[in-house]
């Protein structure tokens, strides 16, 4: 997979979308997904294969199970790891999507 195929699954969730941040922050819920690194298989001094560590980050103002739904529906087939953060100064979740494509 790659990242634009990762975008297509993202963005077909119909929640906002963005790569990096937004300039003026949507009313939650919103996606916000970010390329962090690549993890590399090495072997006889070449790279095998090559995948792009992801993290895809839900911002919702309460619990929403549906919209946590909708994204997870978006990332079936994909191996990740799951996190949920609550910032009390800004009132609001983070559900975060570790994963690679």
């Amino acid at each position: 997979m790659t990242l634009e195929q990762l975008y297509n699954r993202l963005a077909a969730t119909g929640l906002p979308l963005v790569y990096g941040q937004f300039e003026d922050l949507p009313t939650p819920p919103y996606i916000v997904y970010v390329a962090n690194g690549v993890n590399e298989f090495y072997a006889d001094g070449r790279v095998y294969f090559s995948a792009t560590r992801v993290i895809v980050s839900l911002f919702t103002k309460c619990k929403d199970m549906q919209a946590e739904a909708t994204l997870e529906t978006a990332l079936l087939g994909l191996g990740y790891k799951k996190v949920e953060t609550y910032y009390s100064d800004e009132k609001i979740y983070e559900i975060t999507y570790e994963l690679e494509v």
